[in-house]
Order: C-alpha cells, then structure tokens, then sequence
C-alpha cells in the first residue's frame, strides 16, 4: 500500500510496537531502577531515534519511474494490475479481474503511475484543433472531481502536451493532475467502441435503383414526430420532408444515421457532399443487436455492423422488422467540406471521441489504456493513447462509454466493428498548486 504523503507519524504507537509490553507493563523500583545499565533497553532507545529517521528519509524521496513494480493503491490511481511490469489477469473483454471499486465519478491518480504516449505531428494537430473546440464549444466551467475550472486552465494541458512535441512526456506529474473514471461498473472499466463515416452512393431523384429516401428535417411538421416504423414502412414524411438523396440499401442509411454523419457520391452527377446531421425524431434510441439477441429463433453468429448486414441481406424477409425494432431516426443536409463532430472540427481516427459532456466536457484531454486489435480484430492487449472529446452521441451517456471515431468508408466500418471491448479513462487537469514552467496557451 502506498503510503499517503498526508499522513501523520504516531511516535507514541511506533515505541509501543517496538518496545513491546514487557517495558510498559513491568514496574520499576525507584531504588532499584537498572534500566540504563540493561544493554537491551540501551540498544532499543538508541535504536528508535535512528529509526525515525530512516522512515522520515524515504517519505522525503521523490517518486520515479524506474521503479519496475509498485504496490498502488486502487481507489488512487490504476491498479497495479495493470501496469505492463506487474501480474494481472484481463477477460475477454478487457476488464481487470478482481478490480477493486473506485469511491467517486472522478477518483485522484497518481499521474506517475501512468504513461503517456509519444506527441507525433498528427496527435499535435488533434490538439490545435481541440484548442478551437475549448475556446467555442466547450464549457465555461469545467466541473471534474470536485475541481472546478475555467477554459484558460483547461488549455494549460493542452499547452503542456504541445510544448512536448516530438516526445513522450516524462515529467507530466509535475504539470498535470488525473482524475480516473470509475467508469460502467465503478470499477473503472469504460466501454470503449467506435463509429465511422460511411460513403454512400446516391442519386438525386428517385430511382428503380435508388429508392429509399435520405430526409431532412421536416421543419413545418407540429407536434411528436413519427417512428422510424412509420416513416418507413408507412411514408409518413413523404412530401412533407424534403429528400436530400435517394439511397439503394435502407439498411445502409440506418447505419449511416446510426454514425450520425457520412459521405454522400451521386452517381447523376459526380458531385461529393457530406451527409451532416439535422435533428432527430425524439424517440429514444433501441439497439437492434439487443433485439436480435433476444430472438432464440434467429442464429446470428456476428453481431457486428458487417455480420448484421450480411445477416439481413441472407434473410430480406426480417429486414424491416430488425430495424423498426429501433424507433429513433435521423435527419440530414448536405453541406461541402470534410466530416466534422458537434465541436466543429474535423475528426482524427483514432483520437476523436463521442463522449457525454456531462462527464467528458468538449475541449478536454483524456488519458486512456485503450484495447489494441490484430489483424483479425482480437483484443490483442491495451496501449496508452491520448483521446479528446470532439463529438457526441445520442447513445452514448454517462461516465463508462467513450465512442472512438474509426474512420472513413469500408476500413473505419471494419475498425468500428471490432472495438466493443473495456479499457481505463483518466481526465487530464492542470496542477492546482505551484507554479507552473510553462505559459498558459492563448486561445484562439
């Protein structure tokens, strides 16, 4: 157990462990009083005062990174099963066996029991960008852990992390405070999975071929909108929303709507357009894979994105039923340019997440031990990464589900479609006491 830098020493408790009961307990006779010619009791007070001094030694020494196994305490900082030089046990799933619970949302770590990832020139280009998203999405104040701060402190991290470029930072617990995420299970485990940007090919009129509209809001309609049930399988919205597309394959454009943005080709005229969000119908989102879980009649092996399309293109017949089971719907418009999250800049692969703000603010830096894959998409062990909050999601809520964006087209579809695995979160915060080696960042 580490010991706590708070922690007062009990003199008094030390002698009684150390000298034992016998010299409390046996009565001496002021005229017989030999204790300063016992060679035992001469040792043992000479003994105590050097004693006091070891133990005052190592309090002062600094912690450091060299040290290859260290006993850490799990309501403090991540536990030392996880640290790559020690012994633990991960499930399938990634989570810690054994575990112990964390007492808070936000828990202080100790920032040099964690490791940072090299700052190459493409994680420094997330965190320009995510200088834009603090400065005009984020928060006025950031409320982490008990710990409240305003955007100009929070870009003091930032600022750290950049002026580290080209290295992997190595005096961060001078400079940054952590607060750990106790996560889905309070244990510190946060689900981790990941969305893309899908490339559609459409038309812009109605064809044998194309026919299966893309909406935009109905800004006209009053009252509840309709189910997805409706606006599909009953032409709610025909004519009273406009079509910005028409789409081959509806199940294609429910999982564009899933990824709440994607990439739009028409075949018609060549021209390229981002498909960006536009609102939602209201009704809460249901998960199809739950739906098809709960089916004993239906045998599908893969439940990701990929098995669930094959899955419905082998049987047409249960097509509508699977994705009426969800009555949530998006909308969309077109707009030019390159996919971009609710903090208006473009998202990065791999580093871009949809979080819930309530928890992971826009503009806000975490620190992850994120599931790494091989190429068959196993879970292959976890990695450090720096992640930043640049987007949310309808589905995505509380403080154990992080969405990571995975990429465009085919390859993000087969990036997104393995990532369904537990990993560990960290807030990044500025050091709340001394003063700092750096300039604050200006924002933007």
């Amino acid at each position: 157990m580490r010991t706590n830098w708070h922690q007062t020493f009990d003199y008094h408790k030390f002698e009684e462990i150390f000298r034992g009961r016998h010299f409390e307990e046996t009565p001496v006779n002021p005229g017989n009083d030999i204790s300063k010619f016992d060679p035992m009791n001469t040792f043992a007070r000479l003994l105590l005062p050097a004693a006091l001094l070891v133990f005052a030694w190592s309090c002062d020494q600094p912690r450091t990174r060299k040290i290859e196994k260290a006993s850490v305490s799990t309501e403090l900082s991540l536990p030392a099963a996880a640290r790559p030089t020690t012994d633990y046990t991960v499930s399938r799933r990634g989570k810690i066996m054994h575990a112990k619970p964390l007492p808070e949302v936000f828990t202080p770590a100790w920032v040099d029991t964690l490791e940072f990832p090299v700052i190459d020139d493409r994680l420094a280009l997330a965190l320009q960008h995510q200088l834009r998203v603090l400065e005009e999405a984020g928060p006025e104040v950031f409320r982490i852990g008990g710990r409240e701060l305003r955007k100009e402190e929070m870009a003091q991290v930032i600022g750290y992390l950049l002026e580290r470029k080209g290295m992997a930072p190595l005096d961060a617990e001078l400079f940054l405070e952590a607060m750990q995420s106790w996560g889905k299970d309070r244990r510190g485990h946060v689900r981790m999975t990941g969305y893309y940007a899908p490339v559609l090919q459409v038309s812009h009129t109605r064809t044998e071929r194309f026919r299966y509209p893309i909406y935009s809001y109905p800004d006209g309609w009053e009252g509840p909108l309709p189910t997805r049930a409706r606006i599909d399988g009953e032409g709610a919205l025909e004519g009273k929303a406009e079509v910005v597309a028409w789409a081959e394959d509806p199940v294609d454009v429910y999982y564009l709507q899933l990824q709440g943005s994607g990439y739009a080709t028409f075949v018609d005229t060549g021209e390229k357009f981002v498909l960006t969000f536009d609102g939602t119908n209201g009704h809460p989102y249901r998960s199809i894979e739950a739906w098809l879980m709960k089916r004993k009649d239906l045998r599908i092996g893969n439940l990701s994105i990929s098995g669930i399309k094959r899955f419905l293109k082998q049987h047409p017949e249960i097509r509508d039923s699977v994705l009426f089971a969800n009555p949530s719907y998006v909308f969309f418009r077109l707009r030019k340019g390159v996919i971009k999250g609710a903090g208006n800049v473009p998202l990065m692969e791999g580093i871009s997440v949809a979080a819930d703000p309530d928890y992971f603010p826009l503009g806000s830096v975490l620190l992850a031990w994120m599931p790494q894959y091989d190429r068959k998409g196993r879970l292959a062990g976890h990695s450090f990464r720096l992640l930043l909050p640049q987007d949310t999601g309808g589905a995505i809520r509380g403080p154990g589900h992080l969405d990571i964006f995975s990429g465009v087209g085919k390859t993000g579809e087969r990036q997104a479609g393995m990532r369904h695995h537990y990993g560990r979160v960290w807030v990044l915060l500025p050091k709340s006491q001394g003063q700092l080696a750096f300039q604050p960042v200006s924002l933007p």
